[in-house]
């Protein structure tokens, strides 16, 4: 189909005047709007016949077969004046379906209704919506830019409008979201990453591309936050998935969970792509398996370093308990996965955090660039891990002092508690940025510094001393 903006495409041939080209002659006069609903191909003959200003005033005509009359021979005419998209949310259900129809009809002539096309979802009739969504799945490719601007608006709504658009128009949606990710507003970027976690397994190769820059890269925590859940989402297995081409030469490998000392005796059979495949199987012990097999091949099993990160998603805990185990015994290979056992450190398992930590902590001064990044993480526990893992790496003080320079309010508090737990290592370069930081600034970031301070100058009882006076009581 050509383009639609190419100028030199004539206009009978346009995919945005699908009917000039086969409009019928007309049979006779044009017949009144006000005696029954009539269809679209009885009024596309006569659609030169109405005033396009009389036709739009009738869309608040008292009578219903009147408005839904109107709207379709507004279509037909190629006319969409944004009174049309009011009708959406008409209080007769027939009228509402035949503005849809005749928003679906105007193809990109439409565009300018995108937003109002999207808003009227979340109050209009389920029929309508259907239709609503229709006409903005036909758009997807062809009007992006209005598309992408419908999405700033509330979850619910971008899943009820543009987010189910893209469902109907599949691969071509999921690529409309990773573009629709780019855009300047967080709010559009988070609904768009929550679409590609929705629907991402139409085409997991481009959404997980898209989703792992956003989390990787974005500026804003809450988008890479939305990211992170989508990855998951993405990666998410039914339970009663199997994979197939598991290994056959370990014994019991499907049936239950081996140990590491039973795959260690079958070393030489384990198949590096054979247990990447099975990360994917929907049985926990067939997913545990592959982890400590690949850890029994430890730095031998590097490349698969990036599939055992996704896995500190997994919807069981005892998967990512193991894969962060595992993840420690590829040694250095392991580093690819370290943003992921980074946000591990804020699991609601103490078992998946406390292996994450050990993890991290074997990867040293080569993990200090992703610990740095983790300082970003808002919740209090989880940032308090990660900058206790700081304080260990062999330049902690320099390393968190600049961190603490950060304009980010989470990495600034985050900082301050590793100093703070520094005490006398603190250096001078650390302890004049948090005696700077006294006052102004953000609350959170002062009430951290105090806390600090008082963990490395604490000076215990500094009132006067009590001067006893041998037999002054006697």
């Amino acid at each position: 189909m050509p383009d639609d903006k190419k100028p030199e495409t004539p206009k009978s041939q346009s995919p945005q005047q699908p009917k000039k080209d086969a409009k019928p002659e007309p049979a006779g006069p044009p017949p009144a709007l006000d005696e029954r609903k009539l269809k679209y191909a009885e009024l596309l003959p006569h659609a030169g016949s109405y005033d396009v200003g009389e036709l739009t005033a009738m869309l608040n005509d008292g009578r219903a077969v009147v408005r839904g009359n109107a709207a379709l021979v507004l279509a037909a005419a190629n006319q969409a004046p944004f009174e049309l998209s009011t009708l959406l949310r008409d209080s007769e259900v027939a009228v509402a379906l035949s503005a849809a129809e005749a928003l679906g009809r105007l193809g990109p002539l439409a565009r300018s209704l995108v937003p109002q096309m999207a808003q009227a979802t979340n109050t209009a009739k389920p029929e309508v919506i259907d239709g609503i969504v229709a006409a903005l799945a036909e758009l997807i490719g062809r009007a992006d830019e209005e598309l992408i601007s419908a999405l700033d608006v509330p979850s619910d709504v971008a899943h009820k409008s543009v987010i189910a658009a893209a469902k109907v128009a599949g691969k071509q949606g999921i690529a409309f979201l990773t573009r629709a990710t780019a855009h300047e507003r967080s709010r559009i970027r988070i609904n768009a990453v929550a679409g590609l976690g929705l629907l991402g397994k139409t085409d997991p190769d481009t959404a997980m591309a898209c989703l792992t820059q956003i989390e990787a890269s974005d500026p804003v925590p809450d988008v890479r936050t939305a990211a992170k859940q989508s990855m998951l989402a993405v990666v998410a297995r039914e339970r009663v998935a199997v994979v197939d081409a598991l290994p056959k030469t370990i014994p019991d490998f499907e049936a239950r969970k081996l140990t590491n000392s039973e795959l260690a005796e079958y070393e030489a059979e384990i198949d590096l792509d054979q247990m990447m495949f099975a990360l994917h199987d929907g049985r926990d012990h067939v997913r545990i398996n592959a982890a400590r097999a690949l850890a029994v091949k430890g730095g031998k099993a590097g490349r698969a370093a990036t599939a055992m990160g996704l896995l500190m998603r997994d919807s069981a805990p005892s998967v990512r308990r193991e894969v962060a185990k595992a993840l420690g015994k590829l040694g250095a290979e392991g580093l690819p996965a370290a943003g992921d056992l980074i946000g591990a450190l804020g699991d609601g398992d103490s078992d998946v955090w406390e292996a994450a930590m050990e993890t991290l902590e074997r990867l040293g001064d080569r993990a200090s660039e992703a610990l740095v990044k983790g300082l970003e993480h808002g919740r209090e526990e989880h940032g308090r891990r990660v900058a206790e893992l700081v304080t260990k790496l062999p330049r902690a003080a320099d390393v968190l002092a600049e961190a603490f320079g950060s304009p980010a309010v989470n990495v600034q508090v985050n900082a301050a508690a590793g100093l703070g737990m520094l005490g006398e290592r603190v250096g001078s370069k650390g302890l004049a940025a948090l005696h700077g930081a006294r006052t102004g600034g953000d609350v959170r970031t002062r009430a951290a510094v105090r806390a600090a301070l008082d963990i490395i100058e604490a000076k215990g009882d500094s009132g006067p001393k009590q001067i006893t006076v041998p037999g002054f009581e006697d």
